[in-house]
């Protein structure tokens, strides 16, 4: 009887903590393989030990991408024999053609079929597409003209292996899709190179709802009113969206208590590498956790208004 006690005591806590479905996605993901994609992984990771008050140059701030992965991608150990219907909703980042930067949202309905929306960078408008699987790893999604006659077309591959990596031998689920985008007549086509952001699957949220941390309007308007005005350099602007008292983490954090400390500092903050790295950012579909929503991998936080809660101004660390 001892004996049985105590090992119902041993096994509790870890019942408990695995009771929520957040938890179980989180305790399921730790130890995953090393990824192609590791490089954009560990950059998320350094932000996030940013977020928590870790400063540039601090041990702290270097976090194990393979232990640490589930809090920016819900990505499953399990394959199934049927690629894709777990998903519920994934977002992506990459190009179209050689240098314009889209974003997609891909969202599993039911059986093979899929709907969603791309973006551009450069005007961060949703396109909606809609399409299915046609094979075990390809899928194709349309784009529609006002009178419902296809404009677009992406025919894409979940590829194997990431090309840009020649040396992976590990084989890929959903992280990177392969393709072209086609216009309706076939007079232009232009490859296309996705990689997966964040994955939501059944355990977190069901079809038809939003993930937990899903950006609003005006989180997306306060950030980009801020994004916008780093870049032209209106320094008003910029301390206007900001949230009193801001914590930035640069060679030594430090906190900023008012829009005057902040315009004092302002260029000592925004260096040109700051600037540049906050301008790969993309202040649209904003990835969030339960700390807060970040751009350019953890450059910049917001709060749910979108107000900035933290810079992180020095460049994110590499594992050695």
């Amino acid at each position: 009887m001892k004996i049985i006690v105590m090992l119902l005591i041993a096994i509790l806590p870890a019942v408990t903590q695995t009771s929520n479905p957040l938890t179980r996605q989180i305790k399921r993901d730790e130890g995953l393989r090393r990824r192609p994609y590791q490089d954009i992984m560990n950059r998320l990771v350094v932000g996030y030990g940013h977020k928590l008050g870790a400063h540039c140059g601090d041990s702290s701030a270097k976090v194990d991408g393979n232990r640490t992965k589930a809090f920016f991608i819900r990505t499953s150990t399990q394959p199934a024999p049927a690629l894709l219907p777990e998903i519920v909703e994934a977002e992506y980042l990459g190009t179209l053609g050689e240098d314009r930067v889209i974003g997609l949202t891909l969202v599993h309905d039911s059986g093979k079929r899929f709907h969603g929306a791309y973006f551009h960078r450069k005007d961060l408008k949703d396109i909606p597409v809609e399409g299915e699987l046609i094979g075990e790893r390809d899928i194709v999604l349309r784009e529609h003209n006002g009178d419902g006659s296809v404009r677009g077309t992406f025919q894409l591959h979940f590829a194997e292996h990431d090309p840009r990596d020649k040396t992976a031998r590990n084989e890929l689920e959903q992280e990177i899709l392969l393709g072209t985008w086609t216009n309706a007549n076939g007079s232009k086509s232009y490859p296309v190179l996705l990689d997966m952001q964040t994955k939501w699957d059944t355990e977190v949220m069901t079809a038809g709802s939003k993930h937990p941390y899903a950006s609003t309007p005006e989180l997306e308007q306060n950030a980009q009113g801020f994004y916008f005005a780093v870049l032209k350099g209106d320094k008003l602007v910029v301390a206007n969206h900001i949230q009193y008292p801001l914590k930035v983490n640069s060679r030594r954090t430090k906190t900023v208590h008012s829009k005057t400390e902040f315009l004092d500092l302002y260029d000592q903050i925004f260096t040109r590498k700051y600037v540049e790295r906050i301008k790969q950012g993309v202040p649209y579909h904003i990835w969030g956790n339960i700390d807060g929503w970040m751009i350019a991998d953890g450059a910049v936080w917001f709060d749910e208004a979108g107000k900035v809660t933290v810079l992180n101004s020095c460049m994110p660390q590499e594992d050695p």
